[in-house]
């Protein structure tokens, strides 16, 4: 009897045992296909097509020693090699090749945690290495966070460890042993693949390479395939159209750059001109492609943020490849910006335009000259026009009120210092915007501005008002959202002092400018802070977390995160009730230095009454860290750079509230 498939192809004198066996071969042959493919993820998920070809020019063998001084970059911007003594103490090194967009990646991301926790106190020391041509270091840091690992991370900036350890794919693995001799490569196990999955591994080769070293005992299989994303080395990306100064590149510098980098800005030297910036310009490039300016450190996909600083992809290339092209100057008549708003020329340069923000200038350490009172009148941003650069962040204050005049040691640790500014709110009084300003900020570690009432002397979380750190200076609220400041009440600053080597001088000034409309909004905040806590000596990856319930329907206005030198990322949280919790802010590479906001737009983050808000610190206490003061210590708690703190804000407003308050604009004093 003749059989014909379901395929419509005859088959004679085949029974039907023999058509299942049929398609049984054909089946495999199928699956021993896609296992072999490179990855195709769904969703466009790799921007590489199957086409693309590494381009290595030749096979590194298993057995070579490689090189120790190839370098990469940290999650801090540090560059780093593979022969400092972090990695030179350890008898084996094993580096996985990831990158954010191959879907394998995350699959195999709890495996290695596992063989991390494992094998890290018989000296094995693991190393992702992103490979992405394209990914910020933010991006590459973020990965590390959203899956907990615990490992170090480097950016492979110019393909130098790939082409070292000749890896096509990720996550492809290279051990080393104790020479740096390359004793395995390939794949982690057989447990993933394109297309398939198996319950659990059938061939377990990156931990059988791993025990054979450690029992000097021979590799059973030192090389195997490695399934996943082809990596592609970067290469000269040239525009489709010549890029010029005046039209592609002054625009962008004087949107994102010039605030801070003017004369007597906080930058370390100006880009007002042509010439200044042809003299920075392979400077700016590489901290522009790496993503570290401008200082931005709020991982992608929360927010949005209003004060989101970073540069998109497409705007980080074009400053490379300008460079790359000669540095064209252009045409001065192509300087535009903001919808096409040409800004008048500057007697030096056409593309002096004002800045978007008002920028402080930097101290003046001779120029102390104390006020009597400490305090003065000031007129508004709007009718000071004789200064159109002003000092001030947020425009000129309606009341600045100063400190006297601090000296400070030049060596040893100084004590905190708590400042009460001669001024009296005898009335209720309401503020749109405060800021920090020290005459002299190489001085101050970091304030706390709060108010205190001179009919309760004591003090709590709840009187804080703002805060100075590097990259944040002080607050401004939303129209018709205001700073309550109660009926006598004075300002005190708490300030954190840090000794230069050499006797100092210091005054601080705050400036406040009063609401112009009706108050509808009172600005409040949670606090969500560890007070007492030990982070072991030498730990990697130390967690602390916290959280509270919000009291109303609430409308966040903003958030911001404090730590020490130990702060690796901090993470924000929310739990809606009844719904699952997801983060609201991540940041994966916490900078001590650059201490910033993350405000949101005005209604754009609502959570409703009961959301738990809980805030999760990580911090490396490791000799990995780059800015850690001795990990060999055990780091408490405590307010001084060598102890370590843990705080999450979020300020919000109650959505349902409507203050209907009228104020003195001039005052901040509630009109009857």
């Amino acid at each position: 009897m003749q059989i014909r498939c379901i395929s419509g192809l005859p088959l004679i004198f085949v029974s039907l045992l023999e058509c299942l066996r049929f398609f049984s071969i054909i089946a495999w042959m199928v699956g021993l296909f896609l296992w072999n493919l490179p990855s195709i993820p769904a969703n466009n998920l790799e921007s590489n097509s199957l086409g693309d070809e590494l381009n290595i020019k030749k096979e590194i063998p298993i057995g070579s020693k490689i090189s120790t001084n190839i370098t990469g970059k940290d999650i801090y911007f540090h560059e780093r090699s593979l022969d400092e003594s972090f990695f030179q103490e350890k008898k084996i090194l094993v580096i996985v090749f990831v990158r954010t967009d191959c879907p394998l990646v995350p699959k195999y991301f709890p495996k290695l945690i596992q063989l991390d926790k494992e094998y890290n106190s018989k000296k094995v020391q693991f190393l992702a290495v992103n490979v992405n041509y394209d990914e910020t270091i933010m991006e590459m840091a973020t990965q590390a966070v959203q899956f907990n690992v615990p490992f170090p991370f480097l950016k492979d900036i110019n393909g130098s460890l790939v082409k070292s350890l000749g890896v096509q794919r990720t996550p492809e693995v290279v051990v080393l042993d104790e020479e740096r001799k390359i004793r395995y490569r390939g794949r982690i196990d057989d447990q993933y693949a394109p297309g398939k999955t198996l319950p659990k591994p059938r061939d377990d080769n990156l931990k059988n390479a791993i025990d054979a070293i450690l029992a000097n005992k021979p590799i059973a299989k030192t090389s195997m395939p490695s399934p996943g994303c082809r990596i592609t080395l970067p290469s000269a990306d040239t525009p489709a159209q010549p890029l010029t100064y005046y039209k592609d590149i002054a625009p962008l510098i004087n949107n994102r750059c010039v605030s801070c980098h003017q004369k007597g800005g906080l930058a370390p030297f100006p880009l007002e001109s042509y010439e200044q910036i042809k003299k920075q310009a392979e400077a700016c490039a590489e901290v522009v492609h790496d993503g570290q300016m401008p200082p931005w450190y709020a991982a992608k996909d929360f927010g949005p943020f209003t004060n989101n600083s970073s540069l998109s992809l497409r705007e980080r290339k074009k400053l490379r490849q300008w460079i790359d092209t000669g540095m064209k100057l252009g045409d001065p008549g192509d300087f535009k910006i903001d919808n096409n708003k040409v800004f008048s020329s500057k007697e030096t340069d056409p593309t002096l335009a004002e800045p978007r923000t008002q920028t402080p200038t930097k101290a003046n350490p001779n120029g102390i000259k104390a006020d009597p009172n400490g305090i003065s009148a000031a007129t508004s941003g709007q009718n000071n026009k004789s200064n159109s650069r002003s000092e001030w962040q947020f425009g000129e204050p309606d009341l600045i009120i100063s400190t006297n005049v601090s000296k400070l040691p030049a060596a040893g640790e100084i004590p905190y210092h708590y400042l009460i500014l001669p001024k009296t709110f005898f009335s209720e009084t309401w503020i749109s915007s405060i800021e920090i300003k020290p005459e002299n900020p190489a001085v101050v570690h970091h304030a706390n501005l709060l108010y205190v009432s001179l009919r309760e002397p004591s003090i709590s979380e709840a009187m804080f008002v703002t805060g100075y750190v590097p990259g944040n200076t002080g607050a401004m609220y939303d129209p018709g959202v205001a700073y309550r400041i109660p009926p006598w009440s004075r300002l005190l600053l708490q300030v954190h002092y840090v000794a230069t080597g050499k006797v100092e001088h210091s005054r601080i000034k705050v400036g406040i400018r009063f609401p112009k409309q009706q108050v509808k909004q009172q600005i409040h905040h949670i606090l969500m802070d560890v007070e007492h806590f030990a982070i072991p000596a030498m730990h990697p990856h130390y967690s602390l977390r916290i959280g509270e319930k919000l009291p109303c329907d609430a409308t966040v206005i903003a958030l911001f995160c404090h730590m020490h030198k130990r702060g690796k990322a901090m993470i924000i949280r929310a739990k809606k009730p009844g719904q699952i919790e997801e983060p609201i802010l991540i940041v994966p590479n916490y900078s001590f230095d650059w201490q910033m906001p993350y405000r949101y737009a005005y209604g754009k983050m609502n959570l409703p009454k009961g959301t738990y808000v809980s805030t999760e610190s990580l911090y490396d206490n490791s000799p990995f860290n780059p800015v850690n003061p001795d990990p060999k210590a055990v780091v408490k708690s405590g307010y001084q750079t060598n102890n370590e703190m843990m705080q999450g804000f979020l300020f919000y407003v109650d959505q349902h509230e409507n203050l209907h308050r009228k104020v003195n604009p001039k005052t901040g004093t509630v009109i009857p």
